[in-house]
């Protein structure tokens, strides 16, 4: 799994499975590091080579004025892909 974009205008993350089979995302987890803030609303299947937008459901976590990172963590709480905003 990849982030692919952070739209901190928009609160929505792009994420790619990138792997060749599908992925649930539930328990996943994405954090803004500059927060430390969770981005809500991650979460269902994605196939292989598959992409989709999730966008943040709580208000606003991602700075539109400063750099803010990004990490995806997986069920088990590994670090699967970081953006470097």
């Amino acid at each position: 799994m990849r982030i692919v974009a952070i739209n901190d205008r928009t609160e929505t993350v792009t994420l790619r499975n990138v792997s060749g089979e599908l992925v649930n995302l539930d328990g996943w987890r994405m954090c803004s590091i500059r927060g430390p803030q969770e981005h809500r609303g991650i979460g269902g299947v994605l196939a292989p080579g598959e992409q989709r937008d999730f966008t943040h459901q709580g208000g606003q976590i991602w700075s539109n004025s400063e750099q803010d990172r990004g990490a995806l963590y997986n069920a088990q709480g590994q670090l699967v892909s970081y953006w470097p905003d």
